[in-house]
């Protein structure tokens, strides 16, 4: 895992083993995920969409940050499309809800004030990098 670099890189670049590996610490060590069932998953969706239908554009650091992405199936990806962040939360839940990080990423836009922004993907990004850190200096 320390061969992934996943602090160094950003985008397509990080691999997706980071995600997976994420999210079996989500899954490990949170109560509301212990029934969560891993499958084959290797798209990595922007929550903020590269292209939004609506709204402003990031800068590549800010939509290209892990805080930002997320591993989807493909069909999950495509069914993601350009829709802004509470649209994916709105209309796709069930995708959502089975996806640890993913999850995460709702809960934090769904805190007051609800959005999701460059500082909560930051705010996420931190937090997913200490779980990470914590797993791989044991």
């Amino acid at each position: 895992m320390k061969e992934a670099e996943y602090t160094k890189t950003s985008g397509f670049g990080i691999q997706r083993i980071v995600f997976n590996f994420l999210d079996y610490i989500l899954a490990t060590t949170k109560e509301e995920y212990a029934n969560y069932s891993f499958r084959f998953r290797n798209s990595i969706e922007h929550f903020y969409p590269q292209h939004p239908s609506e709204g402003e554009y990031w800068e590549d650091e800010d939509l290209n940050s892990f805080g930002n992405l997320a591993l989807l199936s493909v069909s999950e990806n495509s069914r993601f499309s350009n829709l802004p962040p509470m649209a994916k939360y709105e209309y796709l839940k069930s995708v959502v809800n089975q996806n640890p990080k993913l999850n995460e990423m709702a809960k934090i836009m769904n805190e007051v004030p609800i959005g999701w922004t460059q500082e909560k993907a930051k705010k996420h990004k931190e937090k997913m990098f200490e779980l990470l850190e914590d797993k791989i200096t044991k």
